[in-house]
């Protein structure tokens, strides 16, 4: 592994390099290191990327500023950014755990030009603007979230004992601990601050990264990590440039099933996809807590390994395909032979909300141009006019597979329940009804107009 400091944004980043290939970025979370990351590091690096993992500012070999302004994502995603520059790579893949996920989130949301997919672990996205979560939650009572005791100048002194605070921090919020007694970010008297058994698996399993870990904030001291803490409030407050703002990157998630974090937010794929417009993977690790690279790091590995890939199979398959004769070929409509215009375009309207944008008459037909209510970049044509060969209309989908030839064109929905509702109270002929087609992450129904053409409608789910 190759150690690099650089200067940057006023400050000293230090980071670890591994490995030749397409750039990963690692950004650890509270109360971590550049190292928390080494066996996702080696994984990946030996699959073929460029590992690159960096102790966040205000943590370990890193500056460490003193006001916890320094701390938002206007500043650490500029130090991402940095250290890209420096070792000359022009996009990452970024992942990120804990309050690195917040970082890695912000990066793919404010520099998708530089951070070209996202994986996150532990940590969901949230979207910047609107009432502030801290807000809510005191509105709501809570003044007891764990947030809140970390934003706290005490808390230096809380947490100052590392060599109690780290491998605590580590062992209650894992899998490991009792249910009864593991962390719970709501209750005071389940913190986090509570010495670590001696037998512990997971602390065990991990000693060499928690004495590492140890060491460094004896040296460091908590001051400028727990500053990501305080510097929420003062992101909430600069951050309404953004409201709203989506990631439209290639993304994964991954947590674990036993983490404290998610009785604030159970994780949940399809609440994600309103967000993360292009989650490709959903992951929940069953019996980890929140450390899933610690707990699991063999079941982290293989799920972030084919995330990658997956990723690596586009590029490949898009440069091949750059280089095709037929490269500019790109969908633009499909034509529908029915009897009569009126009808057919009276039956789309009132069945699908189509419009109708352009039409005109030749040789005793009419052709027109009819799009979906919220979509102007595919578009049927209606061929309508006599002479046309009836095709029976279907009403069971196995019947649709015996003709040979076009069989369906496919439109994506938010929700296939509530377009078939829809649809049957509209009056349309259902072939299908709704269907989950687990290996390909889809949820499935078919429809049909009365002159024998059948849709289908696609709703994405949990992988």
């Amino acid at each position: 592994m190759k150690h690099r400091e650089i200067q940057a944004n006023g400050i000293t980043l230090h980071f670890v390099e591994l490995g030749e290939g397409p750039a990963v970025l690692f950004c650890h979370g509270f109360p971590a290191i550049w190292s928390s990351w080494k066996s996702q590091m080696d994984a990946v690096a030996n699959a073929g990327y460029r590992a690159i993992a960096l102790d966040m500012r205000g943590y370990g070999r890193s500056s460490a500023p003193v006001e916890a302004e320094a701390y938002t994502p206007y500043e650490t995603v500029g130090d991402l950014v940095a250290v890209l520059d420096a070792v000359e790579v022009e996009t990452a893949t970024v992942v990120g755990h804990d309050f690195g996920a917040n970082v890695a989130w912000n990066a793919a949301m404010m520099r998708p030009d530089r951070f070209t997919a996202v994986c996150c672990l532990s940590v969901q996205y949230r979207q910047p603007g609107g009432p502030s979560f801290l807000d809510k939650l005191r509105a709501a009572g809570k003044d007891q979230f764990y947030w809140f005791q970390m934003m706290k100048p005490e808390a230096d002194q809380a947490w100052a004992d590392a060599a109690t605070s780290v491998p605590g921090m580590v062992y209650w919020s894992s899998g490991e601990a009792p249910e009864d007694t593991r962390w719970n970010p709501f209750d005071t008297s389940r913190s986090l601050l509570r010495p670590a058994p001696s037998d512990s698996r997971t602390i065990k399993s991990n000693s060499g990264y928690i004495a590492e870990t140890v060491a460094v904030f004896e040296s460091t001291g908590f001051h400028g990590a727990l500053n990501y803490y305080r510097s929420i409030d003062h992101f909430t407050q600069h951050s309404t440039a953004f409201a709203g703002a989506r990631i439209g990157q290639p993304s994964m998630f991954l947590a674990g099933t036993l983490d404290g974090l998610n009785l604030v937010a159970q994780p949940n794929a399809e609440s994600m996809r309103s967000n993360l417009t292009d989650l490709r993977s959903f992951v929940m690790l069953e019996g980890v807590g929140h450390w899933p690279q610690l707990e699991a790091p063999a079941r982290t590995n293989e799920s972030l390994i084919a995330f990658l890939q997956e990723l690596d199979e586009e590029t490949t398959m898009s440069e091949s395909h750059a280089l095709s004769p037929f490269a500019s070929l790109k969908i633009n409509h499909s034509a529908i032979r029915v009897p009569d215009f009126d009808t057919a375009a009276t039956w789309y309207k009132e069945k699908l909300d189509f419009r109708v944008k352009q039409s005109l008459s030749f040789a005793g037909l009419t052709f027109a141009f009819v799009y979906p209510a919220g979509d102007d970049g595919f578009h049927f044509e209606l061929l309508a006019g006599p002479g046309a060969e009836e095709r029976p209309p279907y009403k069971d989908l196995h019947d649709s597979y015996k003709m040979s030839g076009w069989h369906h064109p496919g439109f994506s929905v938010d929700s296939v329940d509530d377009t078939i509702a829809e649809l049957k109270r509209r009056g349309a002929t259902i072939v299908s009804e709704p269907h989950d087609v687990t290996a390909m992450g889809l949820r499935v129904a078919f429809f049909a107009d009365p002159w024998g053409n059948l849709f289908e409608v696609i709703q994405q789910i949990g992988k």
